[in-house]
């Protein structure tokens, strides 16, 4: 059972800590894009600081749960397939062409 190490700087909603999950692997990830929406039990996966004392502090917590064989993951695997992400995307840009006044235009 491994452990996937996400340390970007910039991500919107990585797809690889919603695969490493839907394969029941244990994630550690810096606070980056929505991943603090997809771990939020640390017997699932940790998000820490960037700093390299936070990142080993969380992979050798990830390598304890692994090792007492505590992995849960409570993530709905359902709630990150394509469709239901693409629905989200859909009913945002829904609601923003409901309400004009939240658009704003570049240069205006």
């Amino acid at each position: 059972h491994g452990i996937l190490l996400l340390t970007s700087e910039s991500e919107a909603s990585p797809t690889v800590v919603k695969e490493a999950l839907a394969a029941k692997r244990y994630v550690v990830s810096v606070d980056v894009g929505d991943v603090n929406q997809w771990i939020q039990d640390p017997r699932c996966g940790r998000v820490c600081a960037s700093d390299p004392k936070a990142i080993l502090q969380a992979l050798l917590a990830g390598a304890s749960v692994i090792e007492q064989k505590q992995y849960f993951n409570p993530v709905d695997l359902g709630a990150i397939s394509e469709e239901k992400i693409m629905q989200r995307v859909l009913d945002e840009y829904i609601h923003l062409l409901a309400e004009p006044s939240k658009i704003t235009q570049s240069g205006q």
